[in-house]
């Protein structure tokens, strides 16, 4: 199934609103129950399932924070999102079949999956080490 399709299913099924509408500066955001995208800022289908999944996430969990924040609730909050992100655009089902089908580094898998390789990259060191890589 196509993952926007996904995506919009799971927001609907929470009763999350996702809408289109331009933001100055950003590709989304996301309030309790509703999620704002705005494809002038996205340039490729792909991110667009990514900020769409980030949003939700963000939604779903209510995972907001203020940059006040402790930074382990800033963390928490990430995670959170970055879990979902991942589960709903690089599923662990679908790098486990890349694998069966010897695909052995991220690159590959991407080109099998035909995602983008610097999130299944991040994908799959989630899937590996249970945690995000550094931003820095």
């Amino acid at each position: 199934m196509d993952t926007m399709v996904e995506l919009n299913q799971f927001a609907d099924d929470h009763q999350i609103g996702v809408y289109y509408h331009h933001i100055p500066a950003c590709k989304c955001i996301s309030f309790p129950d509703n999620v704002i995208l705005d494809t002038e800022y996205i340039y490729h289908p792909q991110e667009e399932e990514v900020a769409c999944a980030f949003a939700i996430g963000t939604s779903y969990y209510e995972a907001f924070y203020d940059k006040d924040a402790p930074e382990v609730t800033k963390r928490q909050a990430q995670h959170k999102t970055k879990k979902f992100a991942y589960e709903m655009v690089v599923p662990r089902e679908a790098v486990e079949d890349a694998v069966a089908h010897g695909c052995r580094e991220s690159w590959e898998i991407a080109e099998y999956l035909g995602k983008d390789p610097k999130i299944v990259d991040e994908a799959v060191f989630y899937y590996r080490n249970g945690y995000m890589k550094s931003s820095a």
